[in-house]
């Protein structure tokens, strides 16, 4: 409890932002495939890896890192720190250019060599991949409905209905126009299937 309070107190009260760094360059959907290492050093633990697609990842003040404490146990080996982004040896190596979602930053991450006090280890030792499967258990249908709100949003904003595709179809980047058709079409489809699924 002391430590949630301690990390998140500036979050809660509107100061601040975290990240969740779970996926990895290599891992795909895999969330067990962590590369991220965490090696004790006395009273410290050092982390060395790389994390992608991290939401917030360049706003954020706390960053939850997973990382790999004994790769010898597979899943059980994995824990997962609170990592203050001042640190030094922590840096954001890439923004990734989105077509949609703007709003919110999605990133990639690198550690170097970043230094964290043993305290800031987040429950026990091994639980990091229980923790992180908690989270995004809970996480799921949010992101689902965050799914859902932007198609519903994109057949609006061309124009689609349940009868077709209007008149004149949507800027398709400069492609031609038989292939525009062939998507306004799949679109138009899409969302005659959506709204009959409804009934």
């Amino acid at each position: 409890p002391e430590q949630v309070q301690y990390f998140s107190k500036h979050i809660l009260e509107g100061k601040g932002y975290a990240c969740f760094c779970l996926t990895e360059p290599q891992s795909g959907s895999d969330a067990s495939n962590v590369k991220t290492t965490a090696v004790k050093d006395g009273d410290e633990w050092v982390i060395n890896g790389e994390k992608c697609f991290i939401t917030n990842g360049g706003e954020a003040d706390i960053a939850c890192v997973f990382a790999m404490t004994d790769p010898s146990k597979g899943t059980k080996g994995i824990s997962a720190f609170m990592v203050p982004t001042n640190l030094p040896g922590f840096s954001v190596t890439k923004y990734e250019d989105k077509c949609g979602f703007r709003a919110i930053s999605t990133c990639a991450l690198k550690f170097d060599h970043v230094r964290v006090p043993a305290s800031n280890l987040v429950g026990e030792e091994g639980k990091g991949y229980i923790y992180a499967m908690k989270t995004l258990d809970k996480s799921r249908a949010c992101v689902g409905a965050l799914a859902v709100g932007i198609a519903r949003r994109a057949l609006g904003y061309n124009g689609y209905t349940s009868f077709g595709p209007p008149s004149r179809p949507p800027c398709c980047f400069s492609a031609p126009p038989a292939i525009c058709e062939m998507r306004a079409m799949r679109i138009a489809r899409s969302s005659f299937s959506r709204r009959s699924g409804r009934r």
